[in-house]
């Protein structure tokens, strides 16, 4: 996946969001679950934090007796085209921060996800800027040194397609794949994925950023 486009837009719904963003460098990022349960039916999507996939194959046939009794014997009969529907769901506290990538209509994105829209013209040094910052009064530990990254999303969801053989690959599709019917965002995220919480504690809903600067390569459009 090509993960550095030349600009980003990021839509916000209220206009002090969006100077906070170019003026502090202030942000946050939503937890998948906010996602799966958030009120704005524009950006609420249930199946966030899972793979569903079709792929093709020769599915196993067998034939057993209906009369007879457990534990029955199952005879296989060979084989017949059809699909097998791949299924994952990722379990640790993963949070995003979500872009639309230059292909966007700005018009749609307007619509769907507020008015005030701001240009990251250097996507990879703000993924460096968060890389080195914190976030604000945070509990959440990170899995990684290097904790954030920027995908761009696969629009496959419950689509049929080749299985992939590389099992990392098919893992970030647990929080990287969105339906086709969304495909109109043209959507990056910057991701940050957090280690499990001990002693059953519910993970954060969001993280919170301040970089305490100007984004000279931040502008709102």
């Amino acid at each position: 996946m090509n993960t550095n486009p030349a600009f980003l837009y990021r839509a916000f719904d209220k206009e002090e969001y969006a100077f906070q963003f170019i003026n502090n460098g202030r942000f946050r990022l939503g937890s998948l679950e906010n996602f799966r349960k958030i009120k704005d039916e524009n950006r609420q999507d249930e199946s966030e934090g899972e793979s569903r996939i079709y792929i093709k194959g020769e599915l196993p046939v067998f034939s057993f007796n209906k009369q007879e009794a457990p534990p029955v014997n199952l005879t296989d009969i060979g084989t017949v085209p059809g699909f097998f529907h791949s299924w994952g769901k990722w379990m640790n506290p993963t949070y995003l921060f979500c872009t639309c990538g230059p292909n966007v209509d700005l018009n749609i994105i307007r619509k769907k996800y507020g008015i005030y829209i701001v240009k990251i013209n250097a996507p990879m040094r703000f993924l460096a800027e968060i890389n080195s910052s914190n976030a604000v009064n945070s509990k959440m530990e990170f899995t990684r040194t290097r904790k954030c990254s920027l995908e761009k999303v696969c629009y496959s969801k419950d689509q049929i397609q080749e299985l992939d053989p590389d099992p990392i690959k098919e893992t970030r599709l647990n929080y990287l794949q969105k339906h086709p019917k969304d495909s109109d965002d043209y959507e990056y995220r910057y991701i940050i994925v957090a280690k499990s919480c001990a002693n059953e504690e519910v993970p954060e809903s969001h993280l919170y950023f301040d970089l305490n600067q100007k984004l000279e390569y931040v502008e709102i459009i």
